[in-house]
């Protein structure tokens, strides 16, 4: 059950992040002087990204972001969706 409930974690966080416009790398492997590890999800956002959709008669429509997210993004980081997030 252990195991259900963090994939199911990831699978959350993943969907959240790629919803607010990161890429996502899941199983990303490190190598350290030790041997290597995996670290199960990093998410990339470029700077300005958008995320659109085809609407009805070919317009386009910005899905949006969330903007709570982005607010404390913005306590470390200056003006976050004009910036590389990773």
């Amino acid at each position: 059950m252990r195991i259900l409930l963090s994939h199911t974690a990831e699978k959350i966080a993943a969907t959240y992040l790629r919803l607010n416009r990161f890429l996502l790398l899941p199983l990303f492997t490190i190598f350290e002087y030790e041997g290597s590890r995996q670290i199960d999800l990093i998410g990339l956002r470029a700077r300005g990204s958008l995320e659109q959709s085809k609407g009805p008669e070919g317009t386009h429509c910005d899905l949006p972001t969330d903007d709570r997210l982005f607010a404390e993004f913005e306590k470390a980081v200056p003006s976050p969706k004009n910036a590389l997030l990773a």
